[in-house]
């Protein structure tokens, strides 16, 4: 279904807040849209042009633009799904949906040349620059996911659509730039990203967390018994099991018992990658190294919303 901003917009304009803005932080894509929307207004021109003329255009980026369904691309990379042992194409979905939120097509070259243009000042006035990447108290900027990896300052953010996924990561102490793009809704970008950078900033490999795989077969259970053990997950994924634990009993019960838990991978950033096989599927389950020694797991296991 096409939406057009302002279709958007009206959908949430009369919901009320979920918190006093300012007090915390949630990451929404209508956020993003609104913001399209008052670049609209403020310049008189549709966002696709606006981007195009004042951005694109400007530093050379060919490969780059608004994406739309019914244009024709040169090279645009089909997108696709993998579930269940084998690859489909991706469902259509209509780039009017995520408009400013994630409505734009790249590449990695091209993201590379808007990097470098940020980096040398030719985009933001340094004040603006300042805002941008500061840590308003939640770890997040003006559309910057601001933390330290690996001790290094870590400036990322990652996006996704129906068959496509990308995740960008600016280590700007280090003058190191990593970008990786998948037309592979399920692929681990993320995780390709800090192999990467733990590479280039030479980080030595990382043993697993010896209590990881008891604490993934302890939350398993406790979700099949409605009984949740949320002091082991993070914020975000305890709101997210307390938002979806009805559904999340049926989906424990109908995978059945646990075969095997086994080690994917002990990421360098302290991200340790778990497959569970169970009776009647599989799924991969995360967990987390916190700075204090704590572990916190994440099932990837999520009823469809």
């Amino acid at each position: 279904m096409d939406r057009t901003p302002t279709e958007i917009i009206k959908a949430i304009e009369d919901r009320p807040l979920d918190y006093v803005p300012g007090s915390k932080f949630v990451y929404d894509n209508t956020g993003y849209i609104i913001l399209g929307y008052i670049i609209e207004k403020v310049s008189g021109e549709n966002y696709a042009d606006y981007v195009q003329h004042h951005i694109l255009d400007p530093l050379g980026m060919r490969a780059s633009g608004y994406d739309s369904s019914d244009m024709i691309i040169p090279d645009r990379s089909a997108g696709y799904h993998f579930a269940k042992g084998k690859y489909s194409n991706a469902p259509f979905y209509s780039t009017t949906q995520v408009f400013s939120a994630g409505g734009l097509y790249s590449t990695v070259d091209d993201l590379l040349i808007w990097d470098e243009a940020l980096d040398a000042g030719k985009l933001l006035s340094p004040s603006s620059m300042q805002g941008m990447f500061t840590d308003y108290g939640h770890g997040y900027g003006f559309g910057w996911f601001i933390d330290e990896e690996f001790g290094h300052q870590h400036l990322s953010h990652g996006g996704s659509v129906s068959g496509f996924l990308g995740r960008f990561d600016w280590y700007p102490k280090d003058k190191l730039t990593v970008i990786v793009l998948s037309n592979e809704d399920t692929a681990p970008v993320g995780h390709i990203a800090d192999d990467l950078a733990a590479i280039y900033l030479n980080i030595p490999p990382r043993r697993p967390a010896p209590a990881g795989e008891a604490l993934i077969r302890r939350t398993i259970e406790a979700l099949r018994a409605g009984t949740p053990n949320y002091q082991d997950m993070g914020p975000q994924m305890a709101q997210a099991t307390r938002t979806h634990i009805a559904g999340l009993e049926k989906v424990m019960s109908d995978l059945g018992p646990v075969n095997a838990v086994t080690l994917l991978e002990a990421e360098p950033e302290g991200l340790d990658r778990y497959r569970v096989n169970f009776q009647n599927g599989t799924a991969e389950w995360n967990i987390r190294v916190n700075k204090d020694g704590t572990l916190n797991v994440y099932p990837t296991v999520f009823p469809a919303s």
